[in-house]
């Protein structure tokens, strides 16, 4: 994974008002059926993400980062351990730089 990337896709998901952060929106997102993937800092609690994967189920991809949640502050401006994107295409960006 090319962090640089990852991170920069997640900023603009984040400006393009496409990033649920935190757990109670990204629970909402999933939900609603809204949010395309989820993605998890390295220090996410394992009930955490156990209850979102519980939520998610194989409907959404999740993707376990590196990152802490103090970088992926650093990307979109708020510190979250958990994130979604609510965007088919912005997902496929998220996607494409977590594989590179």
């Amino acid at each position: 994974m090319d962090n640089n990337k990852f991170t920069h896709a997640l900023g603009l998901a984040r400006r393009a008002g496409k990033l649920g952060l935190g757990h109670d929106a990204v629970k909402d997102a999933v939900r609603r059926g809204r949010a395309h993937c989820v993605v998890f800092s390295a220090d996410a609690s394992q009930r955490l993400r156990d209850e979102i994967a519980a939520l998610s189920g194989n409907d959404v991809t999740t993707f376990y980062t590196e990152l802490t949640a103090e970088d992926i502050a650093a990307a979109v401006g708020k510190r979250a351990a958990v994130v979604s994107v609510n965007d088919e295409g912005l997902s496929v960006l998220v996607k494409s730089a977590y594989t590179v």
